[in-house]
């Protein structure tokens, strides 16, 4: 059984989601009195998202907005665009890239990275959604913890300066932010800056997020090589 299809579908699956996917497929399969086919595996990764396709489009937005921004930023290997839905998100864009070495500029072009897929809704559809807020693994929790990173404990924040005082977790991050005097103002100063950039790098951009989006909605799951390929047709005015 070729398993490229579904390791595609289950772009950011958990190992207990993997687990959770087989269980139910071959439960399917046991019920129709038949050995397993991918089918049931992709049927079972599927099963449970009833978003319409409005909401759809609004993840493939977003998700388009950070892929593109992330090949455009060169920051590392993007794997896979997924419309599956993981925790609270309606959808996962994996990609890899070194975190060994960080400088200033790296941390901005990450942070522009991660705050595109909001960007990309503001743009396209008019006004942005709650999909970059929410949890301990949405965007803006995700960038903050970064910004405050650099800032406490890595000491590439020219503004703060070298002293570290200590690295922020998804517990402690927010009383950070209250105790030490000024980091609030500056990492909303840092998250902002790096908003605007985004914002301009979609805009640029435009042509290829929304198309990517469109593809994306119809096949629900895109390869690295794949969303490679449409961003490259649709260069931004600095390639023409």
């Amino acid at each position: 059984m070729d398993l490229t299809t579904a390791a595609l579908a289950g772009a950011g699956a958990t190992g207990a989601d993997v687990e959770k996917f087989v269980r139910g497929a071959r439960r399917r399969a046991r019920d129709a009195g038949r050995l397993l086919v991918l089918e049931d595996l992709l049927a079972e990764m599927g099963d449970g998202d009833k978003r319409g396709r409005s909401d759809m489009w609004i993840a493939a937005a977003h998700e388009a907005g950070h892929a593109v921004a992330w090949l455009e930023l060169r920051l590392g290997t993007l794997s896979a665009v997924s419309l599956r839905a993981v925790g609270s998100s309606g959808g996962v864009t994996v990609a890899t890239g070194s975190r060994r070495g960080l400088t200033e500029s790296g941390i901005r072009r990450r942070l522009i990275a991660r705050l595109a897929g909001r960007t990309s809704e503001e743009i396209l559809l008019g006004e942005p959604t709650s999909g970059a807020g929410g949890d301990s693994d949405s965007d803006l929790a995700i960038a903050t913890r970064l910004a405050v990173t650099a800032a406490t404990a890595l000491g590439l924040d020219p503004h703060v300066g070298l002293l570290w005082s200590g690295l922020p977790s998804d517990s402690t991050v927010a009383d950070m932010l209250q105790q030490i005097p000024g980091l609030a103002v500056r990492i909303r100063q840092v998250v902002d800056a790096a908003y605007a950039e985004a914002l301009a790098l979609i805009r640029r951009r435009a042509a290829a997020v929304e198309a990517l989006a469109a593809v994306l909605l119809d096949r629900l799951a895109l390869d690295g090589h794949e969303v490679e390929a449409i961003v490259a047709r649709h260069p931004g005015p600095q390639q023409l």
